[in-house]
Order: structure tokens, then sequence, then C-alpha cells
């Protein structure tokens, strides 16, 4: 059939079942010609992937290296999730043997400073349909992320993750502004609130080593508080009461 043009809108397809969804296409033809729709298997995943990456220092390395992680907004299983971190190198992780979604890769000191492409591809289980997204990342000297440090009260009680990574920022640095959940340690851990921490304004570790902490899970109750919050956290989001 003669097409001049073609586009396609399609409705989402996070859910596991493809068939409860739609898909409206959108085309100009040349002539009167009719197109038969019940030929065409609408059958495209919505995967909408994504990379988050952060610096970390490792032993006996002279640069940092690069922590990725993938992540993509979909009910949906994946097959394989791949990795090209744009040095040559390429990383794949298939369902069928792992249901891991992150990775440390350390580039060549010959390619510092240097901005690579990050490319991710993950693959839908079901249909097999790929669906792609690319990244750079500036590998250059100097970069250190920054920690935040908590008293040992705190580390009995509450856990620090960062929403972009899904790590604990007191044990993983960040280099650049991230929301931080607050989980009160429990059985399952309990989230309690979000700090907005400016990793970026840091010059050193953050101290949270004085943070107060008043935690009653059976009244349902949780507070924290300093006299004095560091300035690269947003203040109006520290205090949390009950849920």
């Amino acid at each position: 059939m003669p097409v001049i043009s073609t586009e396609a809108l399609m409705v989402g397809g996070n859910e596991k079942d493809l068939s409860k969804k739609g898909i409206i296409r959108i085309v100009k033809i040349d002539g009167k010609e009719n197109i038969d729709f019940s030929e065409i298997e609408a059958k495209f995943p919505v995967l909408n992937p994504s990379i988050s990456f952060e610096f970390k220092i490792l032993p006996q390395q002279l640069y940092p290296c690069v922590y990725f992680r993938a992540s993509f907004f979909s009910h949906r299983d994946y097959g394989s999730i791949s990795f090209d971190f744009g040095d040559g190198n390429v990383e794949t992780f298939s369902s069928a043997s792992t249901t891991q979604t992150a990775t440390i890769h350390c580039y060549s000191p010959l390619q510092v400073p240097k901005i690579h492409n990050v490319r991710l591809t993950v693959i839908d289980k079901e249909t097999k349909e790929a669906e792609s997204i690319t990244r750079k990342v500036e590998i250059k000297e100097g970069i250190i992320p920054k920690m935040i440090k908590v008293g040992e009260e705190a580390k009995e009680k509450i856990e620090l993750i960062s929403v972009e990574l899904g790590e604990k920022v007191t044990e993983f640095g960040r280099t650049m502004k991230d929301w931080v959940l607050i989980k009160v340690k429990h059985s399952p851990s309990t989230p309690t609130g979000l700090i907005n921490v400016h990793f970026e304004k840091a010059t050193e570790d953050i101290d949270l080593t004085e943070m107060k902490i008043d935690v009653d899970l059976e009244e349902k109750k949780s507070l924290l508080y300093m006299s004095s919050w560091p300035e690269m956290i947003e203040e109006e989001k520290i205090l949390f009461i009950p849920k």
C-alpha cells in the first residue's frame, strides 16, 4: 500500500496482558485504499526504561567507577537488560538467571576525562520487543561522592535510602541532588518520610550524627530533629509525624 507518511499513538501497554490494551494508528495514504487493521498484531510493550548512575570509589582504582541502575515503568517482566558502556564493553543480565538490574563499571584511565554515551536496552519477556535509552556520563578527575553520616542510634532505628538509586546513602555516596527516603527498621521496613538533599553543594560528607530520633511503632509515631540542619538539606522537609 503506498503510504506517504505514518505515525502511531500507542495506548500504554504496561499491563502483563496486552490484549486489554488498544492502539490508535494515524496514517496518511496515497489514494482511497483501506487498511485492514485485523491483520495487525498490536503487541507493543511500553517499558519506558531509564538509567540512574552515581560514581563510586573502589579500592585500588585511580579514578571513580560508575554504579548504573536500570529501571522501567511497567508491571511487565523483562527478558534481558543490557548495558553498553560506550567504551566497547557490554554487560547483559537475563531474567532467566537473575533479577539483577544494577552493575558497577570501571573505565580505563586512558579514557579519562571523557564523555561516554551509555545505552540501556530492555527486552520484553513475552513479546521480545526492545526499548532503549542513552545517557551521557562524564568521567573526569576529582569526582568524590559525598555520603550521609549518622550516629549509632540512627543506624539501629532507621535507614536512609536514595530514591533514585535504591541504595543506602549511609553506604553509597552521591554527587547530585536526590530525594532520600527515611524508613524505620521494622519487619518490613516502614517509610516515614522524605528529605531533599543537595549533595552537589556538599564539600564534605553530610554530618547527621547529632540527629535525634523518637520512634514508637506501637503508637505509629516517628520524629526526627536536630538543633541545626546542614544547609544542603531542605529543612521544611525534615519533620515527620505519624503516617
